[in-house]
């Protein structure tokens, strides 16, 4: 359904869904998802504490860094690049999460992974983020299995030949969102489409809200599901929630049409304009989307004539 873009840092996925009921391309990009594994952060995850506390609590991390610990090198490198219990400082988190990585913390092979892929403080090096990502893959953390995979899957080059397929499947299996929504496109041939579907919903399931739209467009199409607008408002009422602009789109389609909610144009409208504002691309104004009316098409005498909308 939409053209959405994102302003994170970089793309994941892009996949192409064709909702045949409605008539729309839909293109769905999922964006750099950092930091939604779960896992701890250290001092950042820690429950609110005052000044004297976190200072008390920065040197005695620190100590312990500076006699080798990876664990306390990687939450130093936490309070140094969010300012927790000593001055923000970029250029300092990142030798503490460099000396963390090199003692093999995948929390900190992760964050390095990011940061050269991105080149965030640091020279971008999509190779050497994969290969940190894929170290931390190996030591088990589900964040970078998804990101392992994907950089077999969009930037082949960064890891050499292989299949981003098992690492999808072993992130999701953990339960990390993004690559149970992966996985929903046919894992490479690996999976059957009930198994597709059911990834997807589980990420759905999960609050993913690129997966909650492709849910609803499912629902709306009869895409491997049966066809049910009441399921397809209610996908994508959730990713609007999220405020998503492609479930805002989605519900606008729904109440033009009277599909699963009673029709409404001034709701269409609403739902329209709110997909709009959220970077959903378009060049026709909300009002015009919430009017517009399928045009017919007839061939005459060999040329392909466009009737008037009625």
């Amino acid at each position: 359904m939409s053209g959405s873009t994102s302003a994170k840092a970089h793309i994941a996925i892009v996949a192409v869904v064709v909702i045949a009921c409605f008539g729309f391309l839909a293109w769905y990009v999922v964006p750099h998802h950092h930091g939604s594994s779960g896992t701890s952060t250290g001092v950042g995850s820690s429950p609110p504490v005052d000044a004297d506390q976190l200072l008390s609590r920065f040197e005695a991390l620190k100590k312990s860094a500076e006699a080798g610990d990876a664990q306390a090198q990687y939450d130093v490198a936490q309070c140094y690049a969010t300012g927790s219990g000593t001055p923000k400082n970029e250029a300092t988190a990142i030798i503490w999460f460099e000396k963390s990585a090199l003692a093999k913390n995948p929390l900190a092979e992760l964050e390095m992974g990011h940061r050269f892929y991105d080149g965030k403080g640091v020279p971008q090096n999509i190779q050497r983020g994969a290969a940190n990502f894929e170290l931390a893959a190996n030591a088990g953390n589900a964040e970078a299995q998804f990101w392992t995979g994907h950089c077999y899957d969009v930037n082949q080059g960064a890891l050499g030949r292989g299949s981003a397929f098992p690492w999808y499947l072993k992130s999701a299996q953990q339960g990390f969102g993004l690559a149970q929504y992966a996985l929903s496109f046919n894992g490479e041939g690996m999976l059957t489409e009930d198994q597709c579907v059911a990834w997807c919903r589980k990420a759905a399931d999960g609050g993913i809200a690129v997966a909650q739209v492709r849910m609803g467009n499912r629902c709306a199409d009869g895409d491997g599901v049966p066809q049910d607008f009441f399921e397809s408002a209610k996908w994508f009422k959730l990713a609007a929630d999220q405020n998503d602009c492609d479930g805002f789109f989605g519900l606008g389609v729904l109440y033009k049409k009277g599909l699963g909610v009673q029709q409404s144009r001034d709701t269409s409208v609403a739902m329209f304009k709110k997909a709009i504002d959220l970077g959903y691309k378009s060049n026709m104004t909300a009002e015009q989307m919430a009017d517009d009316q399928p045009k017919q098409q007839v061939i005459v005498n060999g040329q392909l004539i466009t009737l008037p909308a009625k």
